[in-house]
């Protein structure tokens, strides 16, 4: 059975990151766009630094200024950026010109079938592609059952209204799609808007271990 990989979205508290990086989930994502409820700022919590090396920092961006992501990106000390927005192919590729070692997760939108399915016409630029419902961070899962139409070659990881109710579906979709590298928790296991419920978060890394 693959080994998947979790990575815990939507952080700013910094006693809260300590406790969640405790459990190791391979990315935290921390959140650079205003208007979400989730934003830390131009910087995050100091405890970030401190986490473990194995866990990459990933920058969450909407269509954010190439320079001022960079500077973001090096101010923190990122591993990743996630990039919600419109951006193109010039965008990635000037992206990574800059930052060659930089991880680049690219969001898709996913309203229906067709949108995994079109997936493949895509560039293959980014590192990963992440499949949310409708723009993020709406806390609505889609019909997960559409990711059998994903053909494209770059992996990816299956997001949107993932839940402790819900992830061992989650997880067994996850398991059965060859390109599924891992799963993205966030709202729907928070106590309010970026503090994470550690005990959930905690039964859920142990599921994917199972």
């Amino acid at each position: 059975m693959k080994r998947l990989r979790v990575k815990v979205c939507g952080m700013r508290d910094g006693a809260n990151i300590s406790a969640i990086g405790e459990l190791m989930p391979d990315y935290m994502g921390f959140i650079f766009v205003p208007s979400s409820p989730r934003y830390v700022g131009e910087t995050i919590a100091a405890e970030a630094q401190a986490l473990p090396s194995s866990v990459t920092r990933v920058g969450v961006f909407r269509d954010t200024p190439l320079n001022q992501l960079r500077e973001i990106v090096e101010l923190n000390e990122l591993g990743g950026a996630q990039l919600h927005g419109d951006e193109d192919d010039g965008y990635i590729q000037e992206l990574r010109k800059t930052l060659p070692n930089l991880l680049i997760v690219k969001a898709i939108k996913v309203g229906s079938r067709e949108d995994i399915a079109t997936v493949s016409e895509r560039t293959k630029l980014p590192d990963l592609y992440l499949l949310d419902s409708g723009g993020g961070g709406t806390g609505l899962p889609f019909e997960w059952d559409w990711v059998a139409a994903y053909t494209a070659s770059v992996p990816f990881l299956l997001a949107g209204g993932i839940a402790p109710s819900n992830v061992d579906k989650a997880l067994q979709v996850a398991r059965i799609h060859p390109a599924c590298v891992g799963i993205d928790i966030n709202s729907r296991f928070e106590t309010s808007p970026g503090i994470k419920n550690v005990e959930d978060i905690r039964e859920a890394l142990q599921k994917v271990t199972i």
